[in-house]
């Protein structure tokens, strides 16, 4: 995880130096950006910028049209045969040329010999005994799911940041001391205070009572990830944005903050998740010291797909130019450690 450290940093200052000045802007789509480059890098191990950027394209020609709520609904309860057939069929092809992509990329691995030497995630499956179907199946998941929900997470992270004067300038200064506790604070805080989903699904394993109700086995029960992050006795002031909720022995136990789910069926991703969101946070501080709110007033949560968002994308404003470094590994290493 730690070797895309520099990779995330260069995505991320790359987007930055394109963002305008004097001018408001969307961080959500910036972020989603940022985390697509990321995945196909990390996926696939493809480093050839025209190769990524036809897969990402034709990623997100998939993506856009599952951001509609109804859509997604309609998809799930007729099995994708309600609605207009002519956008039935535009979905279909937009997802046969990602896996035109996808195949050829497994194709040239299985031809490759230094597979065990190799960082990226297809290398990893291609070393199993998966069929190339399965292999895709694996990969497209984690192509969805690691963009997606974590460049969503981010864009409520500077949502909430931007609003919080003295939670940045904490940042600020524990940043420029080599800290990284308070970094993964407002991470964690983040994901408690906007997680990027509802609810989390769970199937009932045996007969089970719950508030006096009987749940028999094979029940499916969603506890609410929302409701459960705002309740008073875990998380005093629970509607205020406080990363210190998270320092030291206050940390609450995975029972109170789930944002990637609990138990053995905790989201395998979650630790790339928080990782890629700490360096990206840090990045965009230091680079963009000039970032503020368009408004002091918080955007509202709505549903976009299956995620819940920004109203807004998070707007935000550039008041001045970026700083732009090159991230180096001399630098990175003497960074103090950040635990997962």
């Amino acid at each position: 995880m730690r070797g895309w450290e520099t990779a995330i940093e260069r995505a991320t200052l790359r987007e930055v130096e394109s963002w305008p000045v004097g001018r408001p802007f969307a961080l959500l789509p910036a972020m989603q950006a940022i985390t697509l480059e990321v995945i196909v890098r990390a996926v696939f191990g493809v480093s050839e910028a025209a190769r990524q950027d036809e897969l990402s394209a034709r990623l997100r020609a998939v993506l856009e049209p599952i951001g509609s709520r109804v859509r997604v609904l309609l998809s799930v309860i007729s099995n994708g045969t309600i609605g207009d057939g002519g956008s039935s069929r535009r979905f279909q092809e937009r997802v046969a040329a990602v896996d035109e992509l996808v195949y050829a990329e497994i194709a040239a691995g299985r031809r490759a010999s230094d597979l065990a030497g190799r960082s990226d995630i297809l290398s990893s499956l291609l070393l199993t005994e998966m069929t190339d179907e399965e292999v895709r199946d694996e990969l497209v998941t984690l192509l969805v799911a690691g963009h997606e929900t974590t460049a969503t997470a981010l864009a409520w992270a500077f949502e909430r940041l931007l609003r919080a004067p003295g939670v940045r300038s904490e940042l600020e200064r524990s940043l420029a001391a080599g800290e990284s506790d308070y970094l993964g604070a407002v991470v964690d805080e983040t994901l408690r205070l906007r997680p990027i989903l509802p609810n989390v699904g769970r199937v009932v394993a045996e007969p089970w009572e719950l508030g006096g109700y009987e749940l028999p086995a094979g029940a499916t029960v969603l506890p609410s990830i929302t409701l459960l992050h705002r309740r008073a006795e875990s998380f005093p002031q629970p509607r205020s944005f406080r990363p210190e909720r998270f320092l030291g022995t206050r940390r609450p136990d995975g029972s109170r903050w789930i944002p990637f789910g609990g138990g053995t069926r905790r989201c395998l991703g979650a630790s790339f998740a928080q990782f890629e969101m700490r360096t990206v946070i840090r990045t965009v501080v230091a680079a963009s010291p000039g970032l503020e709110a368009t408004t002091r007033r918080p955007e509202k949560v709505v549903r976009r797909g299956i995620t819940l968002s920004p109203g807004r994308g998070a707007r935000a404003i550039q008041r001045r130019p970026p700083r732009i470094e090159a991230p180096g590994r001399e630098s990175a290493e003497r960074r103090a450690p950040v635990t997962a």
